[in-house]
């Protein structure tokens, strides 16, 4: 992975998969409803009042409280669309990949 520079103070690029990651620590207290959101306003390069709130396409309490149960000792990923780009989200990442990226 290279290092590509956005606007949350930096983020990972997996040029193999075409994809944008962000980690979180959910034990820290840090929420994935709030890096989606994070995230996909740095990767598009827009302020996120700009999308529509989260919870038109997911709720945002369930998802934090999805993840808030796993503790990284089960396999959970949830996948959905948000801002025209493709969001997964496991218990310590957010991975990113717009509309116009595809795997190579």
């Amino acid at each position: 992975m290279t290092k590509h520079h956005s606007t949350d103070g930096g983020t990972d690029f997996d040029h193999s998969e075409r994809t944008y990651r962000f980690e979180y620590d959910a034990e820290g207290g840090e929420r994935p409803s709030v890096i989606v959101v994070r995230a996909v306003a740095a990767v598009t390069n827009t302020p996120s009042i700009d999308f529509d709130p989260l919870y038109d396409t997911i709720d945002p309490d369930h998802l934090d409280g999805l993840f808030a149960e796993t503790d990284g000792t089960a396999s959970v990923e949830l996948s959905f669309t948000f801002g025209e780009c493709s969001v997964t989200v496991t218990h310590d990442e957010v991975r990113i990949r717009t509309e116009g990226e595809s795997a190579m």
